[in-house]
Order: structure tokens, then C-alpha cells, then sequence
């Protein structure tokens, strides 16, 4: 994957390093085997040819990263959890707070925990609901993720979401929202 000139801007160049940096981390994420990026000033300077590198070097050192299923059933010592926080983000000529940018899961971790071990028990809900959702039949899905919006499933082509009709606060809503699409 190669960052594109055409998604920097001209006239703050500053805010290139933040585009690249997420482009290169989603290049990553996105199963990439090799990450180009690209000087972040369009003059080429030496300092933005710098800053770039070490993006990439920065991404390396911190490649810990991983998929929310291992996160979720890996062994201990496999397991990396990436947090962050935006503190401020700025868009023209507006700057927005982190805070008000942060949207958490109204999930509490425990009934994640239980909802996921509940739908991952009955694969055949998990692959009907794979099929009314989204038309993709998948023999042995893995239900990674559920958050107060919808369900993270892996199958052999990758991690698909099913998002809930409503926002969900309970393992038990999870679960019946789950079935209710497999119905």
C-alpha cells in the first residue's frame, strides 16, 4: 500500500503527518504487506521526508497490535489491546475536543464477555444471521466482538458487522438482537 499525494493538503501541511499515520495504520490493519508512505509536504522537504519514515518505523515499533479475535480468545500472552484518546482534532478552520469526538460502548465489558461466549456456543445462529444481514454464508463463524451498536463476526472472509436496530445495554439484548436476525 502507498500513501497518495492527493489526500494531503496544500495549505496545512502539519496535518498531513495525521492523515498519513492513519492511513499507514489502516493500510496495516487492513492486512497490507507493505506500507509506502509518502513525504507529507508537497516540496519534498527533508524534515517532512523524515517525519514520514518515521511513521513507518513508529507503526513497526508498535505493530503489538492486533484483531479483536485474538484480543478476545488468544492466550494471555498473545493478547494486545490498543487504547487511545483524541485530544483535539482539526478540521478547516474548526478544532474540535477530544471529548466530544470519544464515543465509548454503553457495553459494560463483563456482559460482552457473556454475550460472546453465548453466541460463539451456537454457530448456526451466528452463520443465520450472517445470511439474513448480509447474504454471506459462512461455515464456521466466530461472533469476535459487541459493542452497544451491533456484532464484530469473523468467518473465512474476514470480519463482518451486524448492526443492531437499536442500542443494546444487556448480554441478553446481544444475544436476542443476534437471534432476532437469524429469524
Amino acid at each position: 500500500a502507498t500513501t497518495l499525494r492527493r489526500m494531503l493538503s496544500h495549505s496545512d501541511v502539519t496535518t498531513n503527518l495525521l492523515r498519513l499515520t492513519i492511513a499507514a495504520f489502516s493500510a496495516g490493519v487492513g492486512g497490507a504487506d507493505a506500507v509506502t508512505v509518502m513525504s507529507y509536504a508537497p516540496d519534498g522537504r527533508n524534515l517532512a521526508a523524515r517525519m514520514s519514515r518515521n511513521i513507518q518505523r513508529l507503526l513497526i515499533e508498535e505493530s503489538h497490535l492486533t484483531d479483536r479475535l485474538l484480543a478476545y480468545h488468544g492466550e494471555p500472552d498473545q493478547v494486545r489491546y490498543a487504547d487511545c484518546y483524541i485530544d483535539s482534532a482539526k478540521h478547516g478552520p474548526w478544532v474540535f475536543d477530544g471529548d466530544a469526538m470519544m464515543i465509548s460502548s454503553h457495553l459494560p465489558q463483563q456482559e460482552e464477555r457473556t454475550a460472546l461466549k453465548a453466541l460463539n456456543a451456537d454457530k448456526g445462529i451466528l452463520r443465520q444471521a450472517l445470511l439474513a444481514a448480509h447474504d454471506l454464508d459462512a461455515e464456521d463463524p466466530t461472533a469476535v466482538a459487541i459493542d452497544h451498536l451491533g456484532c464484530d463476526i469473523r468467518a473465512r472472509f474476514g470480519v463482518t458487522r451486524i448492526a443492531f436496530d437499536e442500542p443494546i445495554t444487556t448480554a441478553d439484548e446481544a444475544i436476542e438482537a443476534i437471534k432476532d436476525f437469524a429469524s
